[in-house]
């Protein structure tokens, strides 16, 4: 498992800021996966985060990492787009604070603010894993269903792996009424 090979690491070289980095990565992607106990990833997040920060500083990622908790688990949207305000001035050419800044918006109802945030992570990284993802949702946010399938359909074979992004696209059929591509997508 990915998080004992960092936790190791870290036992290893204690002052080594990366293996604490790829903790914090890890637990997010619990988090955002819901992996486990939500309050026990967010505390070790923290944990991770916190040390990562004592051993390495705060780095653009570690900024943006912390939005994403700010945001998802807290719902503090203020105090994460502070952060990600820090994270793209120290580094505007990373797709994940953008696909921070788009969700962010997509959960206040900004779809168009959401969509220009998204279009700028497809800049920075079009082939980003979970772009698409991002994308398909705030297409279902806005109701076009016909949107989202073409862009559900395109990720699919892009990235047949990613749950989200078939799970969107499922749903994204299902709004369009393909009743049964949507179960098969589910099936998958």
């Amino acid at each position: 498992m990915a998080i004992q090979y960092f936790r190791e690491m870290t036992q290893q070289e204690p002052s080594n800021a990366e293996g604490f980095y790829g903790m914090v990565r890890c637990y997010f992607k619990m988090l955002a996966c819901g992996i486990g106990s939500p309050c026990d990833a967010y505390r070790r997040f923290q944990r991770a985060l916190n040390r990562a920060v004592a051993v390495g500083g705060w780095t653009a990622q570690i900024h943006t990492d912390m939005a994403w908790g700010l945001w998802l688990v807290e719902g503090n949207f203020e105090e994460a787009q502070t952060h990600l305000d820090i994270s793209l001035k120290a580094d505007p050419w990373r797709a994940s604070p953008h696909m921070c800044q788009a969700l962010i918006h997509a959960s206040h109802k900004r779809f168009d603010a959401a969509l220009e945030s998204l279009n700028r992570a497809r800049l920075a990284d079009p082939l980003q894993a979970s772009l698409s993802a991002s994308e398909i949702l705030v297409r279902l946010c806005r109701y076009e269903w016909q949107a989202a399938v073409e862009l559900g359909m395109e990720a699919v074979k892009i990235h047949p792996y990613l749950h989200f992004e078939r799970t969107y696209y499922a749903q994204a059929l299902e709004f369009a009424g393909d009743i049964q591509e949507a179960l098969a997508q589910y099936r998958n």
